[in-house]
């Protein structure tokens, strides 16, 4: 990676050169302006860059939107978007943020940072050249007013800079205008776990389980695609049940699960397993990636469903036994129930 230029916005940035094509089109741009790391085809270099500033001959507003984009992409999963000719259009149809919106995606980049009750938030300004001055080294993640700008969607310096105030006008911090410091109200605590229980920006629902291991695949495949799929879309909420093993990637699978489950509205835990014989006895095979995978959506806030089939309840630990496990005993069954407790989870009145 090398100095550059941010082709979205002509700031400062991190890109990866082309052999033999030097800086443009960058392979990868790695931009706090842009929020991170995106791609961008030649396509759209061709139509859109301009060679006077080497930025998108775009909009202000235009690169807010797109910039949106490329977050709400990396908040889904993909580490590094591409920007095509079909995204462009896209953004521009789309429409602009209002406030209320932008308030939200602030306390979203709060929740991002896993910032913690009693933690000063230290900002940075920028300087004249457009370049960020940093006021405490402290808090690292917070060193560039850049980032804030491409997660509230801002076309502007001067809108990002006053967002912090208005945030305070509105009761949820408070705001030191000469130290660029603030933290969080009580009532802006309150909106902060208010946002981090509505869980991740799509309607997709993680599913942990066993896939069957090399004698029980057609098993454990009928169970997802009559037990969970149909008992999730039987809840006409307009979700989906989502199994990383039905995902087609080229990434580290651990990545991929850790990835799609921060994306995910809810995740479904079953810990139905096989036994083994040992001793003249039959041992369940405890199912140690479910327990993994529900304890990384606990420390999200994000909710878990717990399942195991009514003869597999032995292979429960006990640091799972104190939550409601939904016992099942066949596949419709097993929606039935998750139906209910789904509905109940997103609507509990």
């Amino acid at each position: 990676m090398v100095d550059g230029t941010c082709p979205i916005w002509g700031t400062p940035a991190s890109i990866r050169q082309v052999p033999g094509k030097g800086l443009l089109p960058p392979s990868l741009c790695d931009s706090p302006r842009a929020g991170g790391k995106y791609t961008v085809t030649m396509e759209v270099v061709e139509d859109y860059l301009s060679n006077e500033n080497q930025s998108f001959n775009l909009s202000p507003s235009e690169r807010a939107r797109l910039t949106t984009w490329l977050v709400d992409r990396r908040r889904e999963g993909t580490e590094c978007p591409k920007i095509d000719q079909e995204v462009i259009e896209n953004i521009r149809a789309n429409k602009k943020l209002q406030f209320t919106q932008k308030k939200k995606r602030f306390f979203d980049y709060l929740i991002y940072l896993n910032i913690c009750i009693g933690e000063n938030v230290q900002l940075t300004e920028l300087s004249a050249e457009g370049r960020s001055v940093d006021y405490s080294p402290r808090l690292e993640l917070w060193r560039k007013l850049n980032e804030i700008s491409a997660w509230i969607e801002s076309s502007n310096n001067d809108e990002v800079e006053k967002f912090p105030k208005l945030m305070h006008d509105s009761g949820y911090i408070k705001y030191d205008s000469e130290k660029h410091i603030f933290d969080l109200t009580a009532a802006g605590w309150e909106k902060f776990e208010e946002y981090q229980s509505d869980g991740a920006i799509s309607n997709q629902i993680f599913v942990a389980m066993w896939f069957g291991g090399t004698t029980h695949v057609e098993k454990m495949n009928k169970l997802f695609e009559e037990g969970m799929e149909k008992g999730v879309v039987a809840c006409d909420l307009g979700l989906t049940a989502f199994r990383i093993d039905r995902k087609e990637h080229n990434g580290k699978i651990c990545d991929e699960i850790i990835a799609e489950i921060r994306r995910s509205k809810l995740v479904i835990a079953d810990f139905t397993c096989d036994f083994i014989p040992h001793g003249g006895q039959s041992h369940p095979l405890i199912r140690g990636g479910v327990y993994y995978e529900a304890g990384f959506a606990h420390g999200l806030g994000i909710p878990v469903i717990f399942t195991c089939k009514e003869d597999c309840t032995e292979a429960i630990h006990f640091d799972t036994q104190q939550y409601n496990h939904i016992l099942w005993k066949d596949e419709a069954d097993l929606a039935e129930k998750l139906k209910q407790r789904i509905r109940a989870t997103f609507n509990p009145n």
